[in-house]
């Protein structure tokens, strides 16, 4: 084969490499586009709000088959249980991390082909900044559990 010949192959491969590449970016991107993360009240959007992160946080409660919002709990307290549910760990863990499921608020379900995040350990306190609307304490205030809202509607 002549020099020009391989040179030309090197290329080629070289290029559909770079395409494979890009392919699975955007897919990837599309993906992470359709996932909520702990907080999140949009994929990609953190909570604002005291109650803006509540309600993403009783909606990961409930698909992870726990408690709603107990008398006496705080936003922080809410919070916390939810990350810990959320970061229980599965098959896929690692030394120093952990894979957690995506969430999709429309259906209010975990991603079906089991799209997520994965997670470095570390102490939720290290992690976890109250929203801005929080920065006089209201984080650590109870949360009046007969006020809340409904959650939505699951699907059929």
């Amino acid at each position: 084969m002549k020099k020009k010949d391989r040179s030309r192959d090197r290329t080629r491969v070289y290029r559909e490499r770079l395409r494979e590449k890009q392919e699975t970016a955007a897919e990837q991107s599309a993906i992470r586009d359709k996932l909520w993360f702990f907080a999140e009240v949009a994929p990609r959007i953190d909570a604002r709000t005291h109650a803006e992160e509540l309600a993403i946080h009783r909606e990961f409660l409930r698909a992870l088959g726990e408690r709603d919002v107990q008398s006496g709990e705080t936003l922080r307290d809410v919070a916390r249980r939810t990350w810990f549910a959320w970061t229980r760990g599965t098959i896929h863990d690692g030394p120093a991390e952990v894979f957690c499921p995506g969430f999709n608020r429309d259906t209010q379900q975990w991603n079906p082909v089991g799209e997520g995040f994965v997670i470095k350990t570390k102490p939720f306190d290290e992690m976890w900044v109250p929203p801005a609307d929080c920065q006089n304490g209201e984080a650590d205030q109870p949360i009046d559990i007969h006020g809340l809202p409904k959650l939505p509607k699951l699907p059929n």
